[in-house]
């Protein structure tokens, strides 16, 4: 496969394993409506439930753009919040990659589910949650979510889903999403396969690295 440029490799590294996160996520909260309380810096949904939260950065549906949280305005918020995004803007700095270093994107030119997806990956954080926020919405980390066991179908649509949102290494991003959903794994170059309780799932691929095909069966 042809060499990407390194924010696409962080995309098959966290984009589909996110995406798995988030349908775990919603599995747990239910019909739970999150809150970010930011004073408290917490995230919570109704009144059982809250996580510790990170921001990552903020839509705006009139301009259409991203804002990473970073680049707020003093004083809008404690600072120890954005700790997490301020360590992957300066891996971005250092590494070049403009679209983690750059403080405002357009919406046509970057996705930001993609870059909150990184976010949550690169941070190792345990899910991350779209908040209405004044005109648009704000993106941040949830931390210590106990998310419930893996199931076979949300794996296949998560790395099927999450494949198609952006050019990138689908076998790269299949072992991706085995090791961060803690997977067994077993497989050679054009196939993979992740045991999920009683379920095996092979994922085949083609020779230029893309998913040729997708198996659920039961595990003898």
């Amino acid at each position: 496969m042809v060499d990407l440029p390194l924010i696409l490799d962080l995309a098959a590294e966290h984009v589909p394993a996110t995406l798995l996160r988030q349908q775990r996520l919603a599995r747990l909260v239910g019909d739970e409506v999150g809150e970010l309380d930011l004073e408290a810096g917490l995230a919570r949904f109704g009144s059982d439930m809250q996580f510790a939260a990170q921001l990552v950065g903020a839509t705006d549906e009139v301009a259409d753009t991203f804002t990473w949280a970073w680049a707020a305005q003093e004083g809008s918020f404690d600072r120890a919040l954005v700790t997490g995004v301020t360590a992957l803007r300066d891996y971005g700095m250092a590494n070049g990659v403009d679209e983690l270093s750059e403080a405002v994107w357009s919406v046509l030119d970057v996705d930001p589910f993609l870059l909150a997806a990184i976010a949550r990956g690169w941070t190792q954080a345990s899910a991350m949650y779209r908040f209405p926020y004044f005109e648009g919405a704000m993106y941040a980390l949830l931390g210590d979510v106990p998310l419930p066991p893996v199931q076979a179908q949300e794996f296949v649509q998560a790395l099927t889903t999450g494949v198609a949102m952006a050019p990138m290494d689908h076998r790269v991003a299949t072992v991706a999403l085995c090791r961060d959903a803690g997977l067994s794994t077993t497989g050679l170059d054009e196939i993979v396969v992740a045991t999920i309780g009683t379920t095996a799932v092979t994922v085949a691929f083609t020779r230029d690295g893309r998913i040729d095909g997708v198996d659920i069966t039961g595990v003898r």
